[in-house]
C-alpha cells in the first residue's frame, strides 16, 4: 500500500505545471469537498439501513463494470 502512495503521489505531483500555489490550493479544496461529501452521503445511508444494500449493490456493479472496461 505505501509503494502505491508513493507512486500515486508522485504522479500527482508530475502533473503539477505552471502555478504550483495554485495547484496544490486546489488540489487539498477538491480532496476536502470530495471527503466531506463522502461523509455526509455515508451518514444519510446509515440513516436509510434498507437503502444501504441496494447502493451497495450498485457500488460493487459499476466496480465490476468498470474493471471489464
Amino acid at each position: 500500500m505505501a509503494v502505491f502512495a508513493l507512486f500515486h503521489g508522485y504522479a500527482h505531483g508530475a502533473e503539477a505545471v505552471g502555478n504550483i500555489a495554485a495547484y496544490m490550493t486546489g488540489f487539498a479544496l477538491v480532496t476536502a469537498v470530495l471527503h466531506i461529501g463522502g461523509i455526509v452521503i455515508g451518514r444519510g445511508l446509515l440513516r436509510m439501513r434498507e437503502a444501504t444494500s441496494l447502493v451497495g449493490g450498485l457500488i460493487a456493479g459499476a466496480g465490476v463494470y468498470l474493471l471489464g472496461a
